[in-house]
């Protein structure tokens, strides 16, 4: 059952539109086709990934509130949680909508895993309005090619993911924070969990891409980029309305 759901759901769309989209680019390019099935996927995935940044972003906003609760009832972890989820409500945030995005990802690229490896033109699973290609240029640009791991472009992999990272999790107003007590700021779990999302994930991602086909970190240099871009713009229209003196971000 499990098994037929990920093919429907996961496998099957994303080899159509990757096999597609090869067949009308000119060289018939893999990794190009890949590039542009990664910017549809983000864009599928939008509203969820969109509801993900304006958490983190919101979240900034309330954290000096949040390191005055810790101080507060330092030593009862219970109140501490209760006031802080008290607070993450009053303002709308979800704390787990990031790991909601991050799941998401799971599927799809193993799905792509799957689809590139012995990457070949089988009929019986093409759409009937799937264009059918006469051959498939596994070669990315002529240099990479997409079935086998690639060093170079697993490094691009996890510096991508250091700067979407990096960029994320927005700088705390350390002035703020000392005023809410400077032991709370040094012992936060929260810190450690964001210092592992900019330093751990990048370098897990860059070892793991070495390991896996050129195409699942195509993939992954896309998406983080393609999120980059996503947070600049979060960013902009979050000091856009600061200056307007308005509450809501981005919608």
């Amino acid at each position: 059952m499990f098994s037929f759901l990920f093919h429907t759901i996961f496998y099957q769309p994303i080899y159509n539109l990757l096999v597609g989209l090869a067949a009308v680019l000119p060289t018939n390019d893999v990794g190009v086709a890949i590039i542009i099935v990664t910017v549809v996927i983000r864009l599928v995935t939008l509203p969820l990934m969109h509801k993900s940044v304006k958490s983190q972003r919101r979240m900034k906003e309330i954290e000096p509130e949040i390191e005055a609760i810790r101080v507060k009832h330092k030593g009862n972890t219970q109140e501490q949680g209760a006031k802080i989820m008290a607070l993450y409500k009053e303002h709308g945030i979800n704390p787990f909508s990031g790991f909601g995005a991050l799941i998401i990802q799971i599927p799809i690229i193993y799905a792509l895993f799957w689809v590139v490896q012995g990457l070949a033109i089988v009929p019986a699973e093409l759409y009937s309005f799937t264009p059918f290609p006469p051959s498939l240029n596994l070669m990315f640009l002529g240099f990479v090619d997409v079935t086998k791991s690639s060093i170079v472009i697993a490094i691009l992999a996890g510096v991508a993911q250091f700067f979407q990272a990096k960029l994320s999790i927005p700088k705390l107003d350390k002035s703020k924070v000392v005023e809410a007590g400077p032991a709370s700021f040094s012992g936060s779990f929260q810190k450690s969990m964001q210092t592992q999302m900019v330093y751990f994930l990048p370098v897990m991602i860059t070892f793991i891409g070495m390991t896996l086909p050129a195409a699942v970190s195509i993939y992954w240099v896309v998406n983080s980029a393609v999120g980059v871009a996503h947070e600049l713009y979060v960013k902009k229209k979050a000091e856009k309305l600061s200056v307007d003196g308005k509450q809501e971000v981005g919608e």
